[in-house]
């Protein structure tokens, strides 16, 4: 079977399973009777079918929609491209209660404008190897886009309460331009490698309720040499990220959780939502902040060895500097060049580090492990009177190469989880 629908100026529209009035009016195709048209409930294009709504010379590829009430099946050939001397890709929708597209090719290639998109919604999908290399050849040329948050959500499939509207990745995808974007009605859940080269315009945008990442050398290991991944809803966990280039963004009610030993060489873009920096890093491996809003906590261990690491806005976390310190940094130097305190929530450590500029002041108690050092000309405060310093490790001493003051308005410097028990000693040395 071959269907062909092409205009020199704008591609057609190809409608299987459904239309309206209107949109055959829309799209200049005239139903083959009278409206209202019946809903299938089974579509099919078999393999070795071809679809085409492809724009010839100048024009906007058309649409084509393989669409039914239950099971759906394309197998075929799709094609809604871009004429050859300018116009965008266009749209192919298919979607149904129970999609199969294993082994189907579909085109939404722009010549000299922009990619269009492919859209695969149905209840539930689990990306088999067989879908993986479906999806990876379609994102060759244009968008691709996975909903079980459209039409075809759970509560709206009769009989389906026990679907839950997931999106399952269990074998590896990979792209090199274009954007693949999975939205779920429940959860995102990649149990296999995402990785391939992700070039300046490669982008994965994940707007799942809570993703959970698993693999083991991308996204769960992620390894990323340019292009953006936004978290713009939801949870995502990268574990063992490798960034070379590229953007993690994020946006919206986003949580962006960082774990495991990651690195990062490119930008963290916050916009909106919590990043969790936990784990294991360095003050190098930070990458670049560009942020205008959202928060920042780092719940990890930060080796800051031979580092200058700046808590404040105008330091390496951005705009409204680090949020909260609930981790460990170990090493280096730590300040605070615009005031920005540094919050604990009673949990913060600074393991081996010495504390500089004009004024440092912690909000929370913190706890000092191997010793600590304050800079020539530092005045080092303590936000509340219930705030306390607890010293522990081997080192428990503070030591100045010159002269700096504590602030502690009523509240302590203890040695241990007591003050002075035990016989333990506080050495100040200067």
């Amino acid at each position: 079977m071959f269907a062909q629908l092409v205009c020199r100026t704008r591609g057609g529209a190809v409608r299987g399973g459904q239309g309206t009035p209107q949109e055959f009016a829309e799209d200049t195709i005239l139903p083959s009777r009278k409206p209202p048209v019946a809903i299938a409930l089974e579509s099919a294009v078999v393999a070795g079918a071809s679809i085409a709504a492809d724009a010839i010379d100048a024009g906007q590829g058309g649409k084509i929609v393989v669409w039914s009430d239950g099971s759906t099946s394309a197998f075929g050939t799709f094609s809604a491209r871009g004429g050859l001397n300018g116009g965008d890709g266009g749209f192919v929708e298919t979607s149904g209660h129970y999609l199969s597209v294993d082994g189907a090719v579909v085109s939404t290639a722009a010549f000299t404008g922009k990619a269009g998109n492919w859209l695969l919604d149905p209840v539930n999908i689990t990306i088999d190897s067989s879908l993986a290399n479906t999806i990876g050849n379609a994102l060759v040329g244009g968008n691709v886009a996975i909903s079980t948050a459209g039409n075809n959500t759970p509560s709206t499939v009769s009989g389906e309460s026990g679907t839950t509207g997931d999106i399952t990745i269990n074998s590896a995808l990979s792209w090199a331009a274009h954007t693949l974007t999975l939205t779920a009605a429940h959860n995102i859940i990649v149990n296999a490698d995402m990785s391939g080269s992700l070039t300046s315009n490669g982008t994965l945008v994940l707007a799942g309720n809570t993703l959970t990442l698993t693999g083991s050398s991308s996204i769960s290991a992620l390894s990323m040499t340019g292009g953006a991944l936004n978290v713009t809803a939801g949870t995502t966990t990268l574990t063992n990220a490798a960034i070379s280039a590229g953007t993690l963004g994020l946006s919206g009610t986003g949580t962006l959780n960082m774990a495991g030993a990651w690195s990062n060489a490119g930008t963290f873009s916050v916009a909106a939502g919590t990043l969790n920096l936990g784990g294991t890093f360095t003050t190098a491996g930070l990458g670049t902040f560009s942020r205008t809003g959202g928060s920042v906590k780092l719940n990890g261990t930060l080796d800051n060895t031979g580092a200058t690491l700046d808590i404040g806005g105008g330091g390496q976390f951005g705009v409204g500097g680090l949020s909260l310190l609930t981790g460990t940094i170990k090493n280096g130097t730590v300040l605070s060049n615009d005031g920005t305190m540094l919050g604990t929530n009673n949990n913060g450590v600074l393991d081996g580090v010495t504390l500089a500029g004009i004024s440092f002041t912690n909000d929370g108690d913190l706890w000092i492990n191997n010793g600590l050092t304050l800079a020539n000309g530092l005045t080092a405060n303590m936000y509340n009177w219930w705030n306390a310093w607890y010293f522990n490790g081997t080192g428990k001493h503070i030591a100045t190469p010159g002269a700096a003051t504590i602030n502690l308005t009523g509240t302590s410097l203890l040695v241990g989880t007591i003050c002075c028990s035990g016989g333990e000693t506080l050495q100040i040395d200067s």
